[in-house]
């Protein structure tokens, strides 16, 4: 069992990663090109697909061992993800206006 722990805690890594580099590529792309609403859902995608792809890969890995392994794991993954889009998505409609601010400063 201790196996499944060390993968969850790696699973769960690669979400919270990916939303932080989502937070990093809006904030640059924003920076260059202005277009805040296009890249934060191009950010938003990167991290639904991070939990794609640990949610099937943990599939493939518990499904076999136990059915009830497969699901906990599937459920935190999709909590942690909800958890991540909700503070990535809060913290950038904070920093827009700030963000659209130094695009603006940057093209005068």
């Amino acid at each position: 069992m201790e196996m499944y722990d060390y993968m969850m805690i790696l699973n769960v890594l690669v979400i919270i990663s990916s939303a932080m580099i989502s937070y990093l590529y809006v904030s640059q792309m924003v920076l260059r090109k202005g277009a805040f609403l296009f890249h934060t859902m191009i950010s938003l995608s990167f991290v639904v697909i991070a939990w794609f792809v640990t949610t099937s890969i943990w599939y493939y890995l518990t499904i076999q061992v136990d059915g009830l392994l497969y699901l906990g794991g599937m459920l935190f993954n999709l909590i942690v993800m909800i958890f991540c889009i909700t503070v990535l998505i809060s913290y950038l409609v904070v920093r827009r206006s700030h963000l659209l601010k130094q695009y603006q400063a940057r093209n005068k």
